[in-house]
Order: structure tokens, then sequence, then C-alpha cells
């Protein structure tokens, strides 16, 4: 993890290494997922990287906070 006061975007930056060899098609594939309740502000809205098929984010970030593994 990276301090935003360290950046040039004065954003803190994240970097995740999941120790996978690059394969074709990829093991990962994009993925947005949002949920809302009318015109409420959305109460989950997660992008980053996912396993095909499964609705779900392995590596990414919502509003509040950024994840990854190892």
């Amino acid at each position: 993890m990276v301090s935003g006061a360290k950046s040039e975007s004065r954003n803190p930056m994240l970097a995740s290494d999941p120790h996978l060899s690059l394969s074709s098609p990829s093991v990962f594939h994009e993925v947005h997922l949002a949920v809302r309740r009318g015109h409420q502000e959305e109460p989950l809205d997660a992008y980053g990287v996912g396993f095909p098929g499964v609705p779900g984010v392995i590596h990414g970030h919502n509003q509040r906070i950024m994840w990854g593994s190892t």
C-alpha cells in the first residue's frame, strides 16, 4: 500500500499479486456489482475482477476500501 501523500494523484495505491501464471483465457474477468434500492444511494457498488460465472469481486474496490490477495 502506498499512501496518497506519496502519489502524484494524491490517492492511495494498492498492489496485489495472486501468484498466478499468465493464461489464455484469463482466470479472472472484470466485474462491476451495483445494487440499487429505488432512488437511494447505491448500498453496494464494487468493481474489480472475479471468476467467470461467479457473482463476486475477488480483487477490487468500492467507495471506501480496496482489497486483494497474495
